[in-house]
């Protein structure tokens, strides 16, 4: 890779971190080259992070810290930094987590080649216990696409809304890009961006390991339900102004993987309180009420999650239980193996 300068700017948001910023500050000293810089957001911590993070960027030219007074969320965090950034490309960046400290080099390459406006790399899903883990989203192949399709991409889960993963040109983020939600503001920041963009690149480098935490916002015990809502509808709106007609097929199959499964499934895999649960379920079936989930399904599981969710509602809590019973115990067993091998 060449060792030309790239303008990109780094945001990380953190709150309450100490214990992993050792690791992530190191990782991205190595990370930063020529024109790129970091703004950290402390999110008003109180375990020591923000004094931790005013001494690591003392001296550096490449970083900022921004104090925030209030704890206002990983969104408002993001978008405080937002306003303050005029580089080229932005990449945000979670402190739990792991990558390839050539990751900026590389994806700003690709998209100053090919002028996209979105670069994605594929990424990986593991535990901090585990080295290998599954690919959760990008492709195996290089692919440049239109905004349109990325869309598309998006409506039926072949693009995912994590930021990680994806380097963008700051023209096509917006201010105020985050919604103020309690979980899955990031999909809806992904969404605007695509919709803003011109071209999407698919790179097939693995480069970014999403690495799962007990305190992950996305496994709270209380979920707040209404979050997928706004994203299953800001998702419909952007389906509705680029498309003269929406396919059903298409609309039919969004509705079932991203909202009316998941938003049943939270709570019972969260082990949330039964009202909870119950409710759910509820909303999960009333949303199936018009979709054609046996013409529109694309995998076997959702198909039959799908199906028992809007024809026999009573019955999804406890086949849920059953297979993430299954699940979780050929997990373990995997991460038994992979620890075995590692060791």
């Amino acid at each position: 890779m060449s060792g030309s300068a790239h303008s990109v700017t780094v945001v990380a948001p953190c709150y309450n971190a100490i214990a992993r910023l050792d690791g992530f500050l190191a990782r991205l000293a190595l990370t930063l080259g020529p024109g790129m810089r970091v703004v950290l957001v402390d999110d008003a911590s109180s375990d020591g992070s923000a004094e931790m993070l005013e001494r690591w960027a003392e001296g550096r030219e490449d970083a900022q810290v921004l104090l925030l007074e209030e704890n206002g969320g990983v969104a408002a965090a993001r978008n405080r930094a937002l306003a303050r950034i005029d580089s080229e490309f932005v990449w945000f960046v979670d402190v739990d987590d792991e990558w390839d400290t050539g990751i900026l080099r590389t994806l700003a390459a690709e998209a100053e080649r090919t002028a996209a406006d979105v670069v994605v790399c594929r990424a990986l899903y593991r535990t901090r216990q585990t080295t290998s883990g599954r690919v959760i989203d990008g492709l195996d192949r290089r692919e440049l696409v239109s905004s349109e399709l990325a869309l598309e991409r998006m409506a039926s889960g072949r693009l995912h809304g994590f930021l990680w993963n994806k380097l963008f040109r700051r023209t096509v983020l917006q201010e105020e890009l985050f919604p103020r939600l309690s979980s899955q503001s990031d999909f809806v920041g992904v969404l605007r961006a695509v919709q803003a963009s011109e071209r999407v690149l698919f790179v097939p480098e693995v480069l970014y390991s999403y690495v799962h935490t007990a305190s992950s916002i996305t496994r709270r015990r209380d979920p707040d339900l209404r979050n997928l809502l706004v994203c299953a509808e800001e998702m419909r709106a952007a389906l509705a102004r680029t498309f003269e007609e929406v396919p059903r097929p298409l609309s039919d199959w969004f509705t079932t993987w991203f909202y009316a499964v998941p938003v049943a499934l939270t709570p019972i895999r969260q082990n949330s309180d039964p009202a909870l649960v119950e409710s759910g379920v509820r909303l999960g079936s009333e949303a199936l009420r018009d979709v054609r989930v046996l013409r529109s399904a694309r995998t076997p599981r959702l198909l039959v999650l799908g199906l028992v969710l809007k024809h026999v509602p009573a019955a999804f809590t406890a086949l849920s239980r059953i297979l993430y019973a299954v699940h979780d115990a050929h997990r373990r067993l995997s991460d038994r193996r992979s620890t075995r091998w590692t060791t």
